[in-house]
This record gives C-alpha cells, sequence and structure tokens, in this order.
C-alpha cells in the first residue's frame, strides 16, 4: 500500500504505469458504486451530484487524486526531480478539471483537460530515470554489481561475458588473476 499512498522512495516506470491504471480501474469502480447508488435511491440524472452519489464521487476522487500524487512524486523522484513538481502538477489539473466542468454547467469537461493530463502521466511514465542512487533514494532497479577487470588478465579471444564471469570467480574464490592464469593471492 505504500506504492499507492506514500511520498517517500522512488518508483520504476513500468511499477508507475501499472499502479496508475490500477488508480484507474478504481474510479471506474467508484462511479459505477455512484451509479448504483443513485439508482438504489431514485435519483434523477441531473441530481446525481448531490445526495449519497455525489458524496461517494467525491470521495473516491480525492482519494484517486491523493493516490496519483504519491505515484507522481515518487516517479519524479526516480527522474531527479522534486517530488514537490507533482503537487504543482494535481493542482493545476483538479482546478482545471473543477473550472471546464462550473463553465459547462456540469455538461462534460474540455476535451484539452483530458489531453493534458494524459499527455503529463505520459511523459511521468517515459522519463528516464536516474542511474544509481539519487539524493531521493536508492535506486528501485537495484544496484548492479561492478566487477573490477585487470586489463592485463583478458585474452585476446574472451568476450566481455566470459571476461567478467572469469572475474567473478576469481573475486568470489579469493584468487587474483593476471595474464589469464590464477594464483593465489
Amino acid at each position: 500500500m505504500h506504492a499507492l499512498f506514500g511520498f517517500s522512495g522512488r518508483m520504476r516506470r513500468r511499477s508507475f504505469a501499472l499502479w496508475f491504471v490500477l488508480t484507474i480501474l478504481f474510479s471506474f469502480v467508484v462511479g459505477i458504486a455512484a451509479a448504483m447508488v443513485g439508482i438504489a435511491t431514485g435519483t434523477e440524472k441531473s441530481e446525481l451530484l448531490r445526495g449519497p452519489s455525489g458524496f461517494i464521487l467525491g470521495l473516491g476522487l480525492a482519494v484517486m487524486i491523493y493516490m496519483q500524487t504519491a505515484l507522481a512524486a515518487k516517479r519524479l523522484k526516480d527522474a531527479g526531480w522534486s517530488g514537490w513538481f507533482a503537487a504543482g502538477l494535481m493542482v493545476l489539473m483538479v482546478l482545471s478539471t473543477t473550472l471546464t466542468f462550473l463553465t459547462k454547467g456540469g455538461d462534460g469537461g474540455s476535451p484539452m483537460t483530458g489531453i493534458a493530463y494524459f499527455v503529463i502521466i505520459g511523459w511521468l511514465a517515459g522519463a528516464r530515470p536516474s542511474r544509481g542512487d539519487n539524493r531521493y533514494g536508492p535506486d528501485p532497479r537495484g544496484a548492479s554489481p561492478r566487477v573490477n577487470i585487470d586489463p592485463g588478465s583478458v585474452r585476446p579471444s574472451q568476450s566481455g561475458a566470459e571476461r567478467a564471469m572469469d572475474t567473478l570467480i576469481a573475486e568470489r574464490s579469493g584468487e587474483r588473476k593476471t595474464f589469464g592464469r590464477r594464483s593465489a593471492a
């Protein structure tokens, strides 16, 4: 649950995309639940945003915005940016959606709001991560083992993978590898 509600740490691109899709599915479930409550209470279509169904929609929207802000903050941190930019992005999206909704009289939002929203989310999903640990936390991909290769130990016919494996075996066994031969350290 830290992925959806926590603001600390970093998040990989794939994890961000999967969790984001989950928040979209959550919003559909909330919308269906609100519609069912509206139908059960006999609420007119024009009155759906008032009463219990409006409360369910509002609460669901608030939770979804919170989850998406947390996801965006962690994704921004992985790219080396401050997580506070996520709050700014979400405030802008909520304001533009609210203003569009109020000016259109509740008949729907502007397609530009949705397009801008998905452009921002697409950028977050594709933003190149900073390599290694950064000031926001350790690399979520995990540290790749660094293998030091002695240039004198390389045989001309060895591939990069063979050299790395030979060096790794030598380091683990406590031997020092020189000029293609192993000698006890």
